[in-house]
C-alpha cells in the first residue's frame, strides 16, 4: 500500500477520477446522481460509452468528461495515462473492469481506492459455477488493493464484508429525483418492467409470467420498455410481450406514468434497483422476483415463480389491494435520498462531514487524515 497523502488545506478541492468501463443504463443514472450529490469537489469522468449511449447530458454541468477508447488494454493504458495527468485525490471505479484497472493495472499515486461493484461479477447466474469461484477470488485478491466499498444495499454489503480484506464498506443508497408526473391513478394501461435485454434481467421469467397472466384469463398488456439482445427482444415478441426498443428518459417516465404495475425479474441483482425506486415513486404498485438482494432490500410483492408473480399482478385488478400495494412500494423509496446519498459518499472518500442546513456549493471539502 501506498503511504496516505496529508490533508488538504481547507481551501483546496479534491478531484475525484470516475473510471467506467461500460458507461450506459444504471450505471450512468447512478455516476450522475453521485456527481450531482457532491457539487464541492472536482469531478471527472473517463468512461467508454456502450453502443447507442450518449456520455453527456446533466453530467456535462458539473464534471469533466473523457472518452476511453475500446479494447482492454486501450482502456488500461488510458486509466493510467488519466491517473498519471491528473493525480487525482480519489479513484472511484464503477463496476468490475473498472475495478480491475484500477486496482490491479493502474499505480495510485497516494489516491484513495474506491470500488462501487454495480452487482459483484461472482453473483452471476448465466456462467458456470468455476467462473463464479473465479471471480470470487479475483473480487477477494483485489479486496487488498481497495480502501473502500460503496454498495447499494444490504446484500452487497453482506457479499463485501465475506471478501478477506472488508476495509471501509459504506452503503451508498439511491436517490430519486423525478419531475412532477401524474400518475395512471385509474385501472388501465400496461403490466412493465424497463431496461436493457439480457441475461440479468431473465426476460424468460417476464415472458413465462406472461403467458401464465393469458392463460389466468388476463387481456391485459405486457410491456418491455428498452431493448438489447436481438434473440431475447425476438422471445419476448413471440410471447405477446410488447418490445418498445431505447426510448428517451423523458419517453420512459411517461410510460411509467401510465402503467398498471411494475414488475421486477432479473435473476440476480446488486440491490435496491434504480428502476424499482422510480416505478414506486412514481406511484405504481410493483411485484418482483423473490432473489436475496430485493428480500434483503424489504420489497413485500415477491414471487418466486412465473405464475405466482402472474398471479400477484392479477391480484392488483382489485382497486383496494393495488391501492395496497402502491402503499407498500411507497415504503422502499428513501425519503431524504439526495441527502443520504451525500452524506454516504463523504464518507466514503475520506471527507468530513457538511451540515445538512448547510449549502454543499459554498463549503470547502476536508479530507480525513485517515485512509
Amino acid at each position: 500500500m501506498n503511504r496516505s497523502r496529508s490533508p488538504f488545506p481547507s481551501t483546496t478541492r479534491p478531484l475525484v477520477l470516475h473510471v467506467v468501463e461500460a458507461y450506459g443504463g444504471g450505471v450512468a443514472a447512478v455516476l450522475t446522481d453521485y456527481i450531482n450529490a457532491l457539487p464541492e469537489v472536482q469531478h471527472v469522468v473517463l468512461a467508454y460509452r456502450r453502443p447507442g449511449t450518449q456520455i453527456g447530458g446533466d453530467l456535462e454541468e458539473r464534471a469533466e468528461l473523457i472518452e476511453m477508447p475500446a479494447g482492454k488494454l486501450n482502456q488500461i493504458r488510458a486509466v493510467r495515462r488519466t491517473v498519471q495527468e491528473r493525480r487525482p485525490d480519489i479513484i472511484h471505479a464503477h463496476s468490475s473492469f473498472a475495478g480491475g484497472y484500477v486496482r490491479a493495472a493502474t499505480p495510485r499515486n497516494g489516491a484513495r481506492l474506491v470500488y462501487s461493484p454495480h452487482c459483484y461479477s461472482f453473483e452471476r447466474a448465466d456462467v458456470p459455477a468455476a467462473a463464479r469461484a473465479g471471480f470470487w477470488c479475483l473480487e477477494a485478491a483485489l479486496s487488498f488493493r481497495t480502501d473502500s466499498v460503496a454498495t447499494v444495499g444490504e446484500w452487497e454489503q453482506l457479499l463485501a464484508r465475506r471478501l478477506p480484506r472488508p476495509r471501509d464498506i459504506v452503503i451508498v443508497p439511491h436517490c430519486v429525483q423525478l419531475p412532477a408526473l401524474a400518475p395512471n391513478k385509474l385501472n388501465g394501461g400496461p403490466v412493465l418492467t424497463v431496461g436493457r435485454i439480457r441475461p440479468q434481467k431473465d426476460p424468460e421469467f417476464f415472458a413465462a409470467a406472461a403467458r401464465d397472466s393469458r392463460i389466468l384469463g388476463s387481456t391485459r398488456e405486457w410491456r418491455w420498455v428498452g431493448g438489447g439482445d436481438p434473440a431475447l427482444e425476438r422471445m419476448l415478441r413471440e410471447s405477446g410481450v410488447t418490445v418498445t426498443g431505447w426510448q428517451p428518459r423523458e419517453a420512459v417516465l411517461r410510460e411509467l406514468a401510465s402503467a398498471h404495475a411494475y414488475v421486477h425479474t432479473a435473476l440476480w441483482e446488486a440491490g435496491n434497483p434504480i428502476a424499482v425506486l422510480e416505478a414506486a415513486a412514481v406511484g405504481l404498485p410493483v411485484v418482483a422476483r423473490d432473489i436475496p438482494p430485493i428480500r434483503y432490500a424489504g420489497m413485500e410483492r415477491l414471487a418466486a415463480t412465473s405464475i405466482e408473480l402472474a398471479q400477484r399482478v392479477l391480484e392488483l385488478e382489485d382497486e383496494e389491494r393495488r391501492h395496497e400495494a402502491v402503499i407498500e412500494a411507497s415504503r422502499f423509496v428513501p425519503p431524504d435520498g439526495v441527502k443520504s446519498q451525500a452524506r454516504a459518499l463523504r464518507k466514503l472518500y475520506g471527507m468530513s462531514p457538511v451540515e445538512d442546513s448547510i449549502d454543499a456549493d459554498e463549503q470547502p471539502a476536508r479530507f480525513s487524515a485517515t485512509r
